[in-house]
């Protein structure tokens, strides 16, 4: 099976793991420019902020998912914000290149090279960073009953998506409005 050029697009991107650009601590960095490195890392302290009464509330036996991983970031992150809960968080990406950044930057945890369909364990939480867009619309739907049937009952998903006000870009299929 040939991937799409979106999908070519996105993997040629992950050659550097570019979502690990931004860093909160104060001191030289140097490195490439990522010019959505800021809005990135106000997204991570939303997820946290939904999270961690999640977390709190399920401290035994909470699990996470991220769902389109890519270069493992949000695992990377989560994993420091709960270092011993760093063994559940999950991570799932159908791009091979991209997982091999993950695994490097978060070794303690499950990083699995595939599809959703290929989840059978449930979680309390689960996310969906920047991944409908390069979805197909067609497929969407199904797509989203998948990672729905990957949460515990009333399990929370957390998904950010680009706004229709800025242009679709080639890796994309398509932006969103509050509506759709």
């Amino acid at each position: 099976m040939s991937l799409e050029l979106p999908s070519l697009i996105q993997s040629d991107q992950y050659a550097f793991p570019y979502h690990h650009i931004p860093d909160k601590e104060p001191r030289l960095f140097l490195s490439r420019h990522w010019g959505f490195a800021s809005s990135y890392m106000a997204a991570l302290e939303i997820i946290s902020q939904i999270i961690d009464p999640i977390v709190s509330s399920n401290l035994s036996t909470w699990s996470h998912l991220d769902i389109g991983c890519g270069d493992g970031a949000l695992i990377k992150f989560l994993s420091t914000i709960y270092p011993s809960k760093a063994s559940n968080i999950y991570g799932i990406d159908m791009d091979s290149r991209a997982i091999q950044w993950a695994r490097v930057f978060n070794p303690g945890s499950s990083i699995i090279n595939g599809s959703i369909d290929q989840i059978r364990e449930r979680f309390y939480s689960a996310s969906l960073i920047e991944v409908i867009e390069h979805i197909q619309p067609e497929d969407l739907p199904r797509f989203l009953m998948k990672c729905a049937q990957s949460l515990h009952p009333g399990g929370t998903l957390i998904c950010t998506v680009p706004s229709i006000l800025k242009s679709v870009p080639p890796k994309h299929y398509q932006h969103f409005s509050a509506e759709s």
